[in-house]
Order: structure tokens, then sequence, then C-alpha cells
């Protein structure tokens, strides 16, 4: 197929959503069962509904979440505040398993995020 020049970044990332480490339809769980990728190692980050509860914004602050071998890995996700040490361990583990140096963190690079409580879960404010 002969896509114009202009769309095939977004073929090329729809290609990657489809064939990359998809979603287990049954758990909606990123990668599987366990947040495993194919080859069977658990890269997948998510804070769990416990680790993002809370009462107000002081309750809460900012963490990244998704595929712990990527190279930038600036915050996208909240939990409470004292929950991110654990919550740290476990994406710290994942990130251990990478194999080969994930590459130079961009975290210069990161916006500032806010950390908000909206209706009892933790967010990054919008």
């Amino acid at each position: 197929m002969n896509l114009p020049k202009m769309l095939l970044p977004l073929a090329s990332l729809v290609a990657f959503a489809a064939f990359g480490c998809g979603t287990d339809s049954a758990s909606e769980t990123p990668c599987g069962e366990g947040n495993e990728c194919a080859d069977g190692i658990a890269r997948m980050s998510t804070p769990t509904e416990e680790q993002t509860a809370c009462t107000t914004a002081a309750d809460c602050t900012p963490v990244f979440a998704g595929e712990a071998c990527s190279a930038c890995v600036c915050a996208n996700a909240a939990v409470r505040a004292d929950a991110r040490a654990e919550y740290q361990a476990s994406f710290d583990e994942k990130r251990s398993a990478c194999g080969d140096d994930p590459g130079a963190s961009c975290v210069a690079d990161c916006a500032q995020a806010t950390a908000v409580c909206t209706e009892g879960k933790c967010e990054l404010a919008k």
C-alpha cells in the first residue's frame, strides 16, 4: 500500500499498537496476565487502585506508569505519597529486567507535573 509520506509515522504507530505488546482482552491488563510481554518478562508498571486512593491533593505525588524499558520516564500518573517507595521499587525491579540499558533518561526534558486527588483517586492535573 502506498501511503503519503506524512501518514507513515501514523501508520507506524498504529502498527506498533496493533502488533506490539497489546492488551489481553480477558483481563484488560497491558501485555497480558501479570503485565508480561511476549517474552514473559513483566515490564509494564501500573499503579494499583490501593496505591492511587486519596483524600486530598497533598496525599498524591507524580510517577511514571507504563513500559519500564522506555528511555523517557516522565511523570504521567500519580500515586499516594506513602505508596511511592513501594511503587518505585516495583518499577525499578521491572526496569532492571530490560537487559540492555534502556537509554539515557530524558528527565531534564520532562514537564513539571502536579498530582491532584479527583474523586478519591490520585491523578495528574490536566
